[in-house]
Parts: C-alpha cells; sequence; structure tokens
C-alpha cells in the first residue's frame, strides 16, 4: 500500500467511524454502508461512546500533525463524503 493510499483508507475510516453515532440520540449504534459493505462502530473494535469519541480524538490529531497529506487526499473523498470532508477543512485543519 502506497502512503497515497493509507492516507485515503484512514480518512475514510475516520468518516464511517465519525458517522455511526446516531444522529437523533447521540449513542454509537448506527450502521454505516460504503460499496455495499456495512460497518458498526463494533467493527472497528469501538463499544462505547468514550471509545468512540477517544478515536475520532486520535484521528484528528493525527490529522491536525499532518495536514498538507490530508488535504491532497480530501479532493478524492469529497463526491462520497461532501459533509465529512467540509467538516474535517473546517473543523480539524
Amino acid at each position: 500500500m502506497s502512503e497515497h493510499d493509507s492516507v485515503e483508507q484512514r480518512l475514510e475510516r475516520y468518516f464511517i467511524i465519525a458517522s455511526t453515532r446516531c444522529s437523533n440520540c447521540g449513542d454509537v449504534h448506527g450502521t454505516v454502508t460504503v460499496d455495499g459493505d456495512a460497518y458498526t462502530a463494533a467493527d472497528f473494535g469501538i463499544d462505547s461512546q468514550a471509545e468512540w469519541s477517544e478515536t475520532l480524538d486520535d484521528e484528528e490529531a493525527w490529522m491536525q500533525a499532518n495536514p498538507a497529506a490530508v488535504e491532497a487526499e480530501l479532493g478524492a473523498l469529497e463526491d462520497d463524503w461532501p459533509h465529512s470532508v467540509a467538516a474535517v477543512r473546517n473543523h480539524v485543519l
């Protein structure tokens, strides 16, 4: 896997995990479907709101430490994840 691919995959993983939080109640119990595959937080070893928050905090810290690499890959994900890409650009970087 090239560095280019790993950054894109890491961002998509972040978007999937972020999307598992229910927008109605705030609990982590949602299912996200990407390219026909369904994911839950448990698929990433996340079993609680605290673990979900910690995982996102860790990924956001990584993004802030690697802004050029992250920005270079966001365009490739913009069509599939427009709101998530905008959130990263506006609130993380």
